[in-house]
């Protein structure tokens, strides 16, 4: 019997793609694929893909009924709620004997599927969509705390310092931890046990980015009491070659000897307006000449903060195209007065959803300004654009230092930590007000430095030194991400039940 995953999805549009594209590669290499997330989701996946396609692919989409609320410990909570009558039906089907999954693999975010696999008897993998830095960070928390050195008193954590001692850290900062940390204690310590005893820890990442990080991760495992525990890097899981108007080939993660006319499935079929309209200005432009500006789909700047940087990027006068998102807020209430007609054909503000994989690979780009989530790092990497890097929050700020002081790829647009989430808990633990607020002079000088100054122009030729690397992992059978995927499978094939 061929291995079977039950693979669970956090809700969330990054954590969605990069654990489907997960299973879409599994399921290359003979991994029967269960995956399984909220049906608003696995509604959009079926717009693009028919039943039988599916089938013939070996991916099943398992629809749970739910709504998502709250923060992210919240949705974690409301999924397990949704899962109960999934969860029943699996544990009905294992009693009559019938066939099933033979190991699980869930979301960081996700740590009661630990219950689930042990109830079902069968082992587990955690996915971190966000590479190894996390990983590190809760196993290291793990072990503080194991010892001691990290606990929580009257529903605070204490002894947060101790982790800036970190083996494999070294190059993080210690405003780089993220205060959720400090926000959420129980389940910070929650995420660090959902390591003990997992099968193995799955990264999207690829060993050459963070090779000292997943080091420290492995002889951290090896000396402790889970010593079978193995770490996959099987990233870039987003890579623009499916986008691309550069027309490269599709990479090997996707593709195998058994399944070579394996269609790589992708959430996108064709542009949508505001991505159209987005290509099509920047096949106007000049080669290596415009600044793409977007902060994700979860982190906003505040209305102040947003005219700052409408000023910069006018007062630059570089190039640029900007998402800026405009719901509930008009155009006319968030920008400047007349803004788009003053800066002309210079800049292209857009408020939909945009192919960002395919805007980055543009030949009229030249860097990225970003919150530094890991989707849009391994975007830049995979693009080979340098970052002007503005974390908001989350793992962002840590991301940001990987970059900047491990591979020097990035420039840091301000010295000012940005955590619009957590403000107050910030302002708890430090006892003081936090000044975020970057002005529109501090911005430009950063816009200015990537564009024209020499920082910009050596990480520019760094960044395409790592994107040869990301290619490289993914590039052929002997690519460290594709031997550490087939790693996975054969794996999986050893925890059948």
């Amino acid at each position: 019997m061929e291995p079977h995953v039950l693979l669970i999805s956090f809700s969330s549009q990054a954590h969605i793609a990069s654990s489907f594209r997960l299973g879409e590669a599994l399921a290359c290499r003979g991994v029967t694929v269960t995956f399984v997330t909220l049906s608003k989701h696995i509604s959009q996946i079926r717009k693009v893909y028919t039943d039988e396609q599916l089938e013939s692919q070996r991916i099943n989409l398992v629809c749970l009924d739910g709504v998502e609320k709250g923060d992210i410990f919240q949705k974690a909570k409301d999924l397990e709620e949704s899962f109960k009558p999934y969860f029943e039906e699996l544990l009905r089907n294992q009693k009559a004997g019938k066939a099933g999954p033979t190991c699980l693999m869930a979301d960081r975010f996700l740590y009661w599927t630990k219950a689930v696999a042990m109830e079902l008897q069968i082992g587990w993998y955690v996915f971190f969509s966000n590479g190894s830095i996390e990983a590190r960070s809760h196993q290291y928390a793990h072990k503080l705390y194991s010892e001691g050195l990290l606990r929580i008193s009257e529903g605070k954590i204490l002894g947060m310092d101790n982790m800036v001692n970190a083996p494999g850290l070294e190059f993080l900062r210690p405003n780089d931890f993220s205060w959720s940390r400090w926000a959420y204690p129980v389940q910070t310590i929650a995420m660090g046990e959902f390591l003990v005893g997992a099968a193995g820890l799955v990264l999207n990442t690829f060993e050459e980015l963070e090779l000292p990080v997943i080091n420290s991760l492995r002889e951290e495992l090896s000396s402790g009491s889970h010593r079978d525990a193995q770490v996959f890097t099987i990233g870039p899981m987003s890579s623009e070659s499916n986008f691309s108007v550069k027309s490269e080939p599709s990479d090997a993660l996707f593709t195998s000897p058994k399944q070579a006319a394996f269609a790589h499935i992708s959430f996108v079929e064709q542009l949508e307006d505001e991505g159209k309209r987005s290509v099509e200005w920047l096949n106007h432009q000049p080669p290596s000449s415009v600044l793409y500006v977007c902060f994700g789909t979860v982190f906003s700047l505040d209305p102040r903060q947003i005219v700052a940087l409408a000023v910069a990027l006018e007062d630059s006068q570089e190039r640029f195209v900007w998402v800026l998102p405009r719901d509930p807020t008009s155009a006319e209430d968030v920008l400047p007065p007349d803004y788009e007609t003053r800066i002309g054909d210079r800049g292209l503000v857009v408020d939909g959803w945009v192919p960002q994989p395919q805007l980055l690979t543009h030949p009229s780009i030249w860097g990225f300004l970003s919150h530094c989530g890991w989707s849009s790092c391994l975007d830049g990497v995979n693009a080979g654009v340098p970052v002007l890097a503005w974390p908001q929050g989350a793992d962002q700020h840590a991301n940001a230092s990987l970059l900047e002081a491990m591979w020097k790829t990035a420039i840091r647009i301000t010295q000012k930590r940005g955590d619009g989430l957590f403000y107050r808990v910030a302002v708890e633990v430090t006892g003081k007000e936090q000044d975020t607020f970057v002005d529109h002079e501090e911005l430009e000088a950063g816009i200015r430095l990537l564009m024209r100054g020499q920082e910009g122009r050596d990480a520019r030729e760094r960044a395409t030194e790592l994107r040869r690397k990301a290619k490289a992992a993914v590039k052929d059978s002997d690519g460290s991400s594709i031997v550490s995927l087939q790693r996975l499978v054969d794996h999986m094939q050893t925890l059948r039940v």
